[in-house]
């Protein structure tokens, strides 16, 4: 008996490019349908056309033989994560607002969706979680530079979003800060709670709360940088690339 025929699936960039496409449309229009303007949209839509070509060169650089459904999630939160931006740049004015930080808190929770489809189908790959931690980064500096707008705390708050740029920026001129670091849950759950809280500091809050939540996650950050790169200055030198894995 012969075996049916199947198609194959299609390459990832075909995936990923048509996904994007209508994935860029909603960025870029959400901002302009919430009244926050032209601007806005046009930072959106710019914002995800620049993850778009950084997501088909990683699709180049990690070989996947297809894009997949965690994937499609954690693009469509980028999505979500650029007309947010949008409103945090461009937007003329922007208040404090229970709907700000439902949508903040509403992409945490996407977070662990893409990783749950993931094991589930047993389409976990490297890029799949770099493309994830990428997302979170994006997200920690649009909900800084949101909060800040919004007035309800000064500049010192964009270090909860420029932390991990900086750290990466620190590996190019120290290469010890660049090796792989082992998988850590404080980690995980000091970005979660990090992100929670900048998502709570653009609700209509009285002005003291909002700076005690936005101190607690600069501050538990600075820490989590701070134990990773002790870490690595102490023992990355003296283990094989291969015993570091992140």
């Amino acid at each position: 008996m012969s075996t049916p025929l199947t198609a194959p699936p299609p390459p990832p960039l075909v995936e990923t490019g048509f996904a994007s496409l209508v994935l860029g449309a909603a960025a870029a229009a959400a901002p302009w349908l919430g009244g926050f303007g032209m601007h806005a949209a046009g930072v959106a839509g710019a914002m995800f056309a620049a993850v778009a070509v950084l997501v088909a060169l990683g699709l180049q650089r990690y070989r996947l033989a297809r894009f997949g459904t965690a994937n499609a999630v954690t693009l469509a939160r980028a999505a979500a994560v650029s007309a947010l931006a949008g409103i945090a740049v461009a937007a003329p004015a922007v208040e404090p607002a229970a709907g700000l930080a439902s949508c903040g808190l509403a992409l945490l929770a996407l977070d662990g969706i893409d990783g749950w489809v993931a094991r589930r189908g047993g389409t976990a790959s490297p890029f799949g979680a770099r493309f994830d931690m990428e997302t979170d980064a994006l997200l920690m500096l649009v909900l800084a530079v949101l909060v800040w707008r919004i007035g309800h705390a000064g500049p010192w708050v964009l270090t909860a979003g420029l932390l991990r740029y900086g750290f990466v920026l620190a590996g190019r001129a120290w290469p010890t800060l660049a090796r792989p670091l082992p998988p850590s849950e404080r980690r995980r759950r000091i970005c979660g709670v990090a992100i929670a809280l900048l998502s709570v500091a653009a609700a209509p809050l009285p002005p003291a709360a909002v700076s005690f939540l936005c101190a607690i996650a600069v501050g538990s950050l600075i820490y989590s940088f701070a134990v990773d790169g002790i870490w690595l200055v102490r023992y990355a030198p003296a283990l094989p690339a291969a015993a570091c894995r992140s």
